[in-house]
């Protein structure tokens, strides 16, 4: 015979919708606060989202799990998540929304796994209603978990936390259900029938498993907290232990065909062991924990609890040996750069299922008067609203928390990347980046990653001082980076530099070949607002340089080549071509190398007022040499796409 639970105590069918409606509230109640907080911090996104949004674009157009074109390489660290985000892509949903609903939906995954462990209470008070039991359980942890700053960010921020820490929820969930299924020895069913019932398990450990590749400690804490706690669960547990490890070597498998690789490309980006590392682990991992203290004190006061307890022990040991698992794992890779503490998402979902166990424990029906249980009750759930709403301020008040709350520059490349597709969509310039997501994904465009994130060659070159720099941001390979010949190159961030922040940029900048070929440009974008960026834009050969007729008798200089460091900018028409932007009385200068001695002409393609023309010849290079090119606009406006040269007939 299959598993099965232990039967339940008869309920009269009278009091049923009691029980359910006291439940279906307080998940509201939890649900209206994640809503309130989560929108609170709109519109966060991470510009590593929109990274895993690359790859689910281009996959959905055909393009496969790429991030540019050229060689394959796997820059993301969460497949399932991509390939969930491309799914609701295909159906033609934007992919912005898509992630953020399935953020959303995933924390509302762990709120309801809460709910599901609420409705199995035992408490130690026989005089505690169930109903409300259940309620204030599922209310105390739902809601302080979702008043947490780091739930309410990364709920919306685009990356896959929050479905890592929904799957291994309900892994714990369904785990502790098969622990309560396992009967004593008398009467116990045959071997086979208990090795089937972990293959639902099993499933969702798989999944869990492609959400991220390090989720294998999740699996292996609750493989060994359920032998432990139920040592007659073990073919159970060895049976989801195997499916979960075949998901994985599908993986690998995959991995290798299509990378040609065992390990994501990331890991070689950031993954080491070393002091700083390690100091930067528990420095991450000592202020996640105290900016969501209220979190933390309920889920250990809770898993207390639930270790102490006979029929919820195999529940606790899983939970310990998992916050555990992960807490030396963040620790190892040195933490995150992100705001809100966006790895330990996970650590808040497991104090969360530990701390429904809590409530029964302060219930105080049990210890008064049958006539005074309800002002008890309603005293109960008053001090759980006194801790949410004080976790909830402390949230706000979070340095951390507030971070992502001003943190913006994502969508300001995504103004300066619609406005590099709108101008170069038909040349497809390729563009060098550190900020790997928002750049490639507004504009389309191909790309190089200047950190090595997405590019295998960069990802390959270790220093010898790797590990002891900004995570994520210490490699580079300036050289590399000058022989892919990129269009146009965006030092620091969505927004460029003049100057170099990291390696490959800074040895760009040592590179004669990089004066000689570069010049910088400053961009401005208006839509939906205005954002000015500088780039580096290949002016002395490329697809954007000035282009030759094959006699030289003609060259056709784009317009946005005129804009400097600071003024003029470079902006679209109303037509949305690119071209320099010139305020009235404003001059602008570009040098035409390579121009032979004779008489040139010159015409201009342009909007607005007018604008004067001259053409200047370098005195000491009488044969070749540079002719420059001086624009100035009269007492109106003026947008000049393109200026077009021609030598005169001899």
């Amino acid at each position: 015979m299959p598993l099965q639970s232990p039967p339940a105590p008869p309920v009269d069918p009278a009091r049923r919708a009691p029980v359910g409606a006291p439940l279906f509230a307080a998940v509201v109640a939890a649900l209206a606060v994640l809503a309130w907080h989560a929108w609170y911090h709109m519109p966060f996104l991470a510009d590593d989202a929109l990274i895993s949004l690359v790859y689910a674009e281009r996959l959905v157009a055909g393009l496969g799990l790429t991030w540019s074109d050229g060689a394959r390489v796997e820059g993301y660290s969460n497949l399932l998540w991509v390939l969930g985000c491309a799914g609701l892509g295909a159906l033609g949903m934007n992919l912005i929304v898509a992630a953020r609903l399935l953020g959303v939906a995933a924390t509302v995954a762990v709120i309801l796994a809460c709910a599901r462990l609420a409705l199995r209470l035992r408490g130690p008070f026989d005089g505690a209603p169930a109903a409300g039991r259940a309620a204030i359980a599922t209310f105390g942890a739902g809601a302080l978990f979702a008043a947490s700053g780091t739930v309410a960010v990364w709920a919306i921020g685009g990356l896959e936390q929050p479905l890592v820490a929904a799957l291994l929820a309900w892994s714990i969930v369904l785990a502790s259900k098969l622990a309560e299924a396992v009967p004593e020895p008398h009467g116990a069913p045959r071997g086979p029938e208990r090795a089937r019932a972990g293959a639902p398990l099993g499933v969702l450990l798989g999944l869990l498993c492609l959400t991220r590749p390090d989720a294998p400690l999740f699996v292996a804490a609750i493989v060994l907290g359920l032998v432990q706690g139920r040592p007659r669960a073990w073919r159970a547990a060895l049976t989801a232990g195997a499916l979960a490890a075949l998901f994985v070597g599908a993986q690998l498998a995959f991995r290798w065909v299509y990378y040609a690789d065992v390990v994501p490309n990331t890991a070689y980006a950031k993954l080491v062991l070393s002091t700083q590392r390690v100091r930067g682990g528990l420095d991450y991992l000592r202020g996640g924990l105290l900016d969501s203290l209220f979190v933390f004190v309920a889920g250990a006061l809770g898993l207390c609890v639930t270790l102490a307890r006979k029929a919820t022990r195999t529940r606790g040991l899983m939970l310990l040996y998992a916050t555990a698992l992960w807490c030396a794992y963040v620790v190892y890779i040195g933490g995150d750069i992100f705001p809100a503490f966006r790895h330990l998402f996970v650590l808040q979902a497991l104090a969360a299922l530990a701390a429904v166990e809590l409530w029964p424990w302060i219930w105080p029906t049990g210890l008064v008067g049958k006539h005074k249980r309800p002002l008890a009750a309603l005293a109960t759930l008053g001090l759980t609203c006194c801790v949410v709403g004080h976790g909830l301020k402390q949230a706000l008040l979070s340095p951390a928390n507030d971070l992502a709350k001003s943190e913006r520059w994502e969508w300001d490349g995504a103004v300066i990347g619609r406005m590099l597709h709108t101008a170069f969509a038909d040349e497809a310039p390729l563009i060098a980046v550190t900020a790997a997501g928002c750049l490639p994904y507004f504009s389309k465009l191909p790309a190089v990653d200047m950190l090595g994130l997405n590019d295998r060659h960069i990802a390959r070159q270790r220093p010898s001082d790797f590990g002891n720099g900004y995570l994520g941001h210490e490699l580079g390979d300036g050289a590399y980076v000058l022989e892919r010949e990129p269009d146009l190159i965006f030092f620091c961030g969505a927004l460029g530099s003049p100057t170099p922040c990291y390696r490959s940029g800074k040895e760009l900048a040592e590179d004669p070949r990089f004066a000689a070929e570069y010049k910088l440009l400053r961009l401005e974008g208006t839509t939906p607002y205005t954002a000015r960026a500088h780039v580096w834009a290949r002016a002395a050969a490329g697809k954007l340089a000035p282009t030759r007729a094959p006699d030289g008798a003609t060259i056709t200089v784009p317009g946005f080549l005129f804009a400097g460091r600071d003024a003029p900018v470079a902006a679209l028409d109303a037509a949305g071509h690119i071209g320099v932007q010139l305020a009235p009385g404003e001059e602008a200068t570009f040098d035409v190398r390579g121009v032979t001695a004779g008489d040139w002409r010159a015409t201009l393609t342009q909007t607005g007022g007018p604008v004067e023309l001259a053409l200047l010849r370098d005195a000491e290079d009488s044969v070749h040499g540079a002719l420059q090119l001086r624009l100035r606009a009269g007492a109106a406006p003026a947008h000049v796409t393109e200026v077009r040269l021609e030598r005169a007939a001899r």
